[in-house]
């Protein structure tokens, strides 16, 4: 086989992966664009005061560290945390006056991107201590607004 035939054979190969990657990201925006336009639909515009449509979430700590992590749209109201997944639109929801602290963390369920998460410490419906972790653009943003609302 001729030199020329590899590169083609490569250069075929190299294209086929371009167009699947380039289909997958648009296919990935279409449902994180429907998933935010779904949340603002659901909690009303005028009462979200924080919006990162482009959340990565690093699981829930009663769900334990085999829990999937996520990107999804993740909200904030003066009534609650509202977060959802782009894939599987599965939501977690975490009342404001549920939240018992916040803190700024490098790994959660020994899960890492070399990036600060926002770890978010609240009661769930059964009144037991649950962990949720964020990364997010605007980390320092998010901690603060959110301390300013929960329940000292």
């Amino acid at each position: 086989m001729d030199w020329y035939w590899i590169v083609a054979l490569v250069a075929g190969i190299l294209l086929v992966f371009i167009i699947i990657w380039r289909i997958s990201l648009s296919h990935l925006r279409k449902l994180a664009d429907g998933v935010r336009v779904d949340v603002v639909a659901g909690l009303g515009e005028d009462n979200i005061l924080l919006l990162e449509h482009a959340a990565n979430c690093f699981g829930q700590k009663s769900r334990g560290p085999a829990h999937v992590r996520g990107n999804g749209c993740w909200a904030l109201t003066r009534e609650k945390i509202h977060f959802e997944y782009w894939v599987g639109r599965r939501v977690i929801e975490i009342p404001v006056r549920s939240v018992v602290g916040t803190s700024i963390v490098k790994s959660f369920l020994g899960k890492s991107r070399s990036l600060p998460l926002l770890v978010v410490a609240y009661r769930n419906d059964r009144g037991e201590e649950d962990e949720c972790a964020w990364l997010f653009k605007d980390l320092e943003t998010v901690k603060q607004r959110l301390d300013e609302l929960r329940p000292k």
